[in-house]
C-alpha cells in the first residue's frame, strides 16, 4: 500500500489520519456484534432444523401480543398467525438460503405488512421483518414498469460514458432520481486509506463536497468490511433508538449481524451523520474486479424510508458500475497506453537490430515510461539519462532496492513519495519524489524518476479525529467531528502517480530485455564454443599427425635393436625392447584414431541423395572378412529408404556400428540388423544380440578413448569407433543414442535431419 506522508509547508512531518488513537479505536470496534437493531423492523433468529426461536428483537412482543420471554424458545409456527406461519415455513423448507439476505416475500401480521428477508449464519436462520410504510403502496414507488425504464435508461447512459468520472457522475444522478435524496456522493477509497469524493448529485443550494478528501476514520476498517458483504445498507433515521436483542440463553455470545439489514450501527457513526445534518442515509457498495473500490452514499436531512424495490434498483446500478469500472479505467488510458506500448516495441526492435548495448537501452527508457529521468544498471554499468539524482545517490538507492527485493518474489517497486519509504531521498525530492523500479536479472535495475509537484489535499473538516477521556472509566472513546469546513493540507515530496499501464509496460520491457540479454549471451557463448571446438579439433589433427613421425622412429629403432641384439642380451632385456615396440605400436593406433576423429569433426558433410540399401551393402563388403571369420549374419531388417547425407561419412558410421555389434558379441549365432522406424523424423537403427551395455554407461560409450572393458578383452581397440559415429551424426545435425541392457544386446539409434524433406515426400507417396 502506498503511504502518503502529510507534511507542513515548511517540510516538517505532521501526524497522518491513520496515526491517531481515535482511528485505532474505530478500527478495533466489533460493529457486527452490536446486539441491537434499528426499529424499522423485527429480527428473529431461528435454530435449524427445529425452527425454534433463539434470539428475538425486543419489539416483537407487541407485534405477537405476547412477552418476548415467551417468544424465545417457542416454535416459529406457534408465534405467527397459522396461515402466515404455514406459508413462511413452506418457503423456508423449499428454498436454498445462503449467507446473503434473500427476499422471501410479504407477510401480514395484525394488519401490518412486512417484507421478509432471510439468511443463514452457522446453525441459525436469521429472519428480518422490515415494516412496509403505508405510503409505499402509492405511486410512483410501486410502479415497477416505470422503475424498470429508469434503470434501463441509466444503464444505457453509463455504458456510453468514456471514463470513470463520467460513469460515476451518471450513477449519482440516476440514484438521486430514484431515491429522492437531497445529496448522493460517490466515495472512492484511496491507496493511503483516505477517501475522496469522485462524483456528486445534490440540491443546488447545498455546499459541494466534490473532490474533498475524508480521513480513514470516516469509514474505518470494520465499516468497510461490512460494506463489502452486502451491496445496500439503509438507515431511515439516524436518530433512532436501538432495539436490543434478547436471547434464550443470556450467557450465549452476541449474534453476528454482519449480513443483517436491520443491524444497529455505531453510535459514533450516527452522531457523525447528525453533525453533518443527515437524518437518513442509504449506502451502496462499489467493487472493482471483486475488491472494494468505494461506495455511493445517499444523504437526506429528514427521516426517509426507501422501499425494497428502489433499493434493488440502486443495487442493479451498483452492479453495473462495478462491472464497468475496470473497462472505463482502461479506456481512459487506452491512447496513452498504446503510445507507450509502441515506444516499448520500438526500443526492443532497436535492441534486436544490432548486438545488445546498454547505452541503447538507457537512451530509450524515458520513451517507454513518461518520466523526468531514468537510470539503467546493466552488467555493472550505471547509465543516467535526463533529470536524475547523482550517480552516488542512485547507487545508494539501488543498494536499498536490493535489500527490499531480498527474498521477495515481487520485482517491481513503485511509489510517488520515495522519501516516505527511503528517507535519504528527501534531499533530492525535487528530481525524484516518484520512483518506478524494475529488477533486471540478478543484480540489474531499470528505474524511472518523476519530480516533486505542488500537491494539496482539501479535507472535509479537520482530518485529525479528536479523542476524549471518559471520566467514568478512564477509557479512550472517539468523538465524531462536528465541523466539516474545508481544510487544505499541502504535501511535500509527492509526484504524479504511476498508472497501471505504465507499470505493465515497465515490466514487459524488463522481461524482453532479459530475454535479449540471455539470447545475446548464449549466442556469444555458442560462438566461443564453436571457435574453441574448431581450435581443439585443429590441434588434435596437428598433434596426432606430427606425433606419429617420431613415434614411427621409436618403433623402427626398437625393432632394429631387437634384431641386432637378440643374441647378446638376456631374455629380460629382450622383453623390455619388445614392450617398447608394443607400446609404441599402441600409441600409433591411438594417434591414428585421434587423427580420424579430428578429421571427422572438421569435415563438412557433402549432402546428396543416397540409397541406404547400396550404402549398407558396401559397408558389409568392407567388413566381410570379419563377418565370415566370426560366422555372423548382417542384414537389413527391411527395405531401407533413400536419404540425404554424406555418403562417405554414413558409410563409415555403418561400418563402425556393424563392427561394434560383431566385436562385443560372444554368441555363436551373432546377428546384426540395420533398419529404420517411421517416427516424427526418419530414425535408423543398428541392432545386435551381443553382450549389451549397462544403462549407467549409455552416454560413456560415445566418449573418445572410453572403453568399458580391459585392454585385451574383445579384441582390444582404441575406443574411438563410437566417438566417430557420434561426430558423424553431429555433423549431420542429428542425434544418436543407445538402448541396451547387459546380456540382451544393444540397439544404436541415429537420425539424419537432412533426410526429413525427402522422407516426407516418400511417405506421402506411399
Amino acid at each position: 500500500m502506498l503511504e502518503l506522508r502529510l507534511r507542513e509547508a515548511a517540510g516538517g512531518a505532521v501526524t497522518t489520519p491513520r496515526d491517531s488513537a481515535g482511528l485505532t479505536l474505530c478500527d478495533q470496534e466489533k460493529i457486527q456484534f452490536s446486539n441491537a437493531i434499528q426499529p424499522f423492523g423485527i429480527l428473529l433468529a431461528v435454530r435449524l432444523p427445529e425452527l425454534t426461536i433463539s434470539e428475538a428483537s425486543a419489539n416483537c412482543g407487541e407485534l405477537f401480543n405476547q412477552p418476548v420471554v415467551e417468544v424465545l424458545n417457542s416454535r416459529l409456527e406457534s408465534t405467527l398467525p397459522p396461515e402466515q406461519a404455514e406459508w413462511l415455513i413452506e418457503i423456508i423448507k423449499g428454498t436454498e438460503i445462503g449467507m446473503v439476505p434473500m427476499h422471501l416475500g410479504a407477510l401480514f401480521v395484525r394488519g401490518t405488512q412486512f417484507r421478509v428477508f432471510a439468511h443463514r449464519w452457522e446453525s441459525r436462520l436469521i429472519l428480518e421483518l422490515e415494516t412496509v410504510p403505508s405510503a409505499e403502496q402509492a405511486p410512483p414507488q410501486n410502479d415497477s414498469s416505470k422503475l424498470y425504464s429508469e434503470v434501463q435508461s441509466c444503464i444505457a447512459e453509463m455504458v456510453l460514458t468514456r471514463d470513470v468520472d463520467g460513469l460515476v457522475a451518471v450513477a449519482t444522478r440516476c440514484i438521486r432520481r430514484l431515491t429522492g435524496f437531497d445529496r448522493v456522493l460517490v466515495h472512492q477509497y484511496l491507496e493511503d486509506g483516505t477517501g475522496q469524493i469522485r462524483a456528486e448529485a445534490k440540491r443546488e443550494e447545498l455546499p459541494s463536497f466534490l473532490g474533498l478528501h475524508f480521513p480513514p476514520g470516516d469509514v474505518p476498517l470494520p465499516a468497510r468490511r461490512i460494506l463489502s458483504l452486502v451491496w445496500v445498507r439503509h438507515q431511515p433515521d439516524t436518530a433512532y433508538v436501538p432495539v436490543p436483542l434478547k436471547s434464550a440463553d443470556p450467557l450465549s455470545p452476541p449474534l453476528d449481524l454482519s449480513f443483517s439489514m436491520l443491524r444497529s450501527t455505531s453510535a459514533n457513526c450516527n452522531k457523525y451523520y447528525q453533525n453533518l445534518g443527515v437524518h437518513s442515509k442509504l449506502v451502496i457498495a462499489l467493487l472493482h474486479e471483486g475488491e472494494p473500490w468505494g461506495f455511493a452514499s445517499c444523504l437526506h436531512p429528514t427521516a426517509k424510508h426507501v422501499s425494497h424495490e428502489i433499493r434493488m434498483a440502486c443495487e442493479t446500478i451498483a452492479h453495473t458500475v462495478s462491472l464497468l469500472l475496470s473497462d472505463k479505467e482502461k479506456a481512459a488510458g487506452a491512447q496513452k497506453n498504446l503510445k507507450v506500448r509502441q515506444n516499448v516495441e520500438a526500443l526492443i526492435s532497436r535492441l534486436l537490430d544490432s548486438p545488445f548495448r546498454a547505452e541503447t537501452l538507457a537512451d530509450g527508457l524515458a520513451e517507454c515510461v513518461p518520466s523526468g529521468g531514468a537510470a539503467a544498471f546493466i552488467d555493472g554499468k550505471l547509465l543516467l539519462r535526463g533529470s536524475t539524482p547523482t550517480s552516488a545517490e542512485v547507487s545508494e538507492l539501488f543498494a536499498w532496492l536490493e535489500k527490499r527485493y531480498a527474498g521477495a518474489p515481487k520485482q517491481t517497486f513503485a511509489t510517488r513519495c520515495l522519501s516516505s519509504d527511503f528517507p535519504a531521498a528527501a534531499s533530492y525530492r525535487g528530481l525524484a519524489s516518484g520512483v518506478l523500479a524494475v529488477r533486471q536479472g540478478d543484480a540489474g535495475h531499470l528505474v524511472w524518476f518523476r519530480p516533486e509537484i505542488d500537491y494539496e489535499i482539501s479535507w472535509a473538516g479537520d482530518p485529525a479525529k479528536p479523542v476524549e477521556i471518559d471520566e467514568r472509566d478512564g477509557q479512550l472513546k472517539v468523538a465524531p467531528r462536528k465541523s466539516f469546513e474545508m481544510k487544505r493540507t499541502p504535501l511535500k515530496g509527492i509526484s504524479q502517480p504511476w498508472q497501471a499501464y505504465e507499470l505493465e509496460s515497465a515490466a514487459a520491457l524488463s522481461r524482453s530485455v532479459e530475454s535479449i540479454m540471455i539470447s545475446t549471451k548464449l549466442v556469444s557463448e555458442a560462438r566461443h564454443l564453436s571457435v574453441s571446438k574448431n581450435e581443439l579439433e585443429s590441434f588434435a589433427h596437428t598433434a596426432a599427425h606430427d606425433l606419429r613421425e617420431p613415434l614411427r622412429g621409436i618403433m623402427n629403432y626398437s625393432q632394429m635393436l631387437s634384431a641386432e641384439l637378440r643374441e647378446n642380451i638376456s631374455e629380460t632385456e629382450y622383453a623390455r625392447l619388445e614392450t617398447i615396440g608394443r607400446l609404441a605400436h599402441r600409441m600409433d593406433v591411438l594417434l591414428q584414431s585421434l587423427l580420424e576423429c579430428a578429421i571427422t569433426g572438421q569435415s563438412t558433410p557433402v549432402i546428396e541423395t543416397v540409397d541406404l540399401n547400396l550404402l549398407l551393402g558396401q559397408a558389409i563388403d568392407t567388413v566381410g572378412h570379419r563377418i565370415s571369420s566370426s560366422g555372423a549374419t548382417v542384414r537389413a531388417a527391411s527395405q531401407l529408404p533413400m536419404v540425404r547425407c554424406d555418403a562417405v561419412q554414413v558409410h563409415q558410421l555403418l561400418v563402425n556400428l556393424i563392427m561394434n555389434g560383431l566385436k562385443y558379441n560372444n554368441r555363436p549365432d551373432k546377428l546384426v540388423e540395420v533398419g529404420f522406424l517411421d517416427l516424427n523424423e526418419p530414425t535408423f537403427f543398428v541392432r545386435d544380440n551381443g553382450i549389451g551395455i549397462d544403462p549407467k554407461h549409455h552416454k560413456d560409450v560415445f566418449t573418445i578413448f572410453r572403453r568399458l572393458h580391459g585392454q585385451d578383452e574383445y579384441g582390444g581397440g582404441s575406443g574411438t569407433g563410437l566417438a566417430i559415429v557420434s561426430k558423424i551424426v553431429e555433423n549431420h545435425g542429428g542425434n544418436v543414442w543407445v538402448e541396451s541392457s547387459p546380456g540382451e544386446g544393444s540397439t544404436f539409434f541415429f537420425t539424419l535431419p537432412a533426410s526429413q524433406a525427402e522422407w516426407r515426400v516418400r511417405a506421402g507417396m506411399a
